[in-house]
């Protein structure tokens, strides 16, 4: 009777043993793995980038005759549209799990050609209408476009919106022309009279956007961006020969220009010092 309490005994302890074994496999099993790290925006990156580049420049041309008391005013305004491409570079720190800054700096080479305005010098005809006394034409184009910028962005794991501003360089060149070889310009009749200067500056101001930026593999981004770029008021002043002691006559210009830029862009980014990462896409 003893020898088979002791084997009934054991054998409910064997089964018990099993059952939790069995049990302990089961709670291991059910356990979810754990998700795979986000990707990382830290580190440098360069790229190239394409889209279009809108101008709006308006100001006023003043020419100015020192026998006439008052100036012949006129408005001009140019409205142009035109190709940029150029390259940038820069380095992101993501210093919380959903927030990144970074700074940058591109260069961009444009097309746009800011357009012809013309006027008449008669003092007597507005517009563009050549009565004789002749024309003065406003010719403006930019060639060159930098900023150096910060970001400030918000990521949803490997996609990016962004803010961004900072300060902007713009190429800005202008063409003054006053062509009166028929009859001279404005009131004095002085046949032969021409007079053309190109007023080259580069102009400082300040630029602000915002953009969409995608990481496809913890190596290339890919971004759509938009910018506005101020930068202020530029003039001049063409002076006009006469010939006669005296006798004074000048062209002044003044121009406000902006520029807004709508573009796409590339960039391989460099995960120097980074731990590797497996990430979702």
């Amino acid at each position: 009777m003893k020898m088979k309490l002791i084997g009934l005994l054991t054998g409910m302890i064997s089964i018990g043993a099993v059952g939790a074994a069995s049990a302990a496999d089961m709670a291991v099993k059910a356990a979810p793995p754990p998700p795979p790290p986000l990707p990382s925006w830290t580190g440098f990156y360069i790229g190239g980038d394409v889209g279009g580049a809108w101008a709006d420049s308006s100001g006023t041309t003043v020419f100015a005759d020192s026998a006439v008391a008052t100036p012949f005013v006129a408005a001009n305004s140019f409205n142009r549209s035109g190709f940029i491409g150029g390259v940038y570079a820069g380095y992101n720190w993501q210093f919380a799990p959903n927030w990144v800054f970074g700074i940058e700096g591109d260069w961009s080479w444009t097309d746009r050609n800011g357009g012809t305005f013309c006027r008449s010098t008669d003092f007597v005809v507005a517009g563009c209408i050549d009565t004789g006394r002749g024309v003065i034409t406003v010719d403006a184009h930019n060639d060159w476009i930098a900023t150096l910028r910060g970001r400030i962005g918000y990521t949803f794991g490997s996609v990016m919106i962004y803010g961004t501003g900072g300060g902007a360089w713009v190429q800005n060149s202008v063409t003054l022309t006053a062509d009166c070889r028929v009859n001279g310009c404005g009131p004095l009749a002085l046949p032969g009279q021409f007079a053309s200067a190109t007023f080259d500056n580069n102009r400082t101001g300040w630029v602000a956007g915002a953009g969409l930026e995608w990481m496809i593999t913890p190596n290339w981004l890919i971004r759509g961006e938009w910018l506005h770029v101020d930068v202020g008021n530029s003039s001049g002043v063409l002076n006009i020969p006469t010939g006669i002691v005296g006798r004074t006559q000048t062209v002044a210009w003044n121009r406000d220009l902006t520029i807004d830029i709508a573009r796409f862009g590339i960039a391989y980014k460099f995960n120097w010092g980074q731990s590797p990462v497996v990430a979702r896409y």
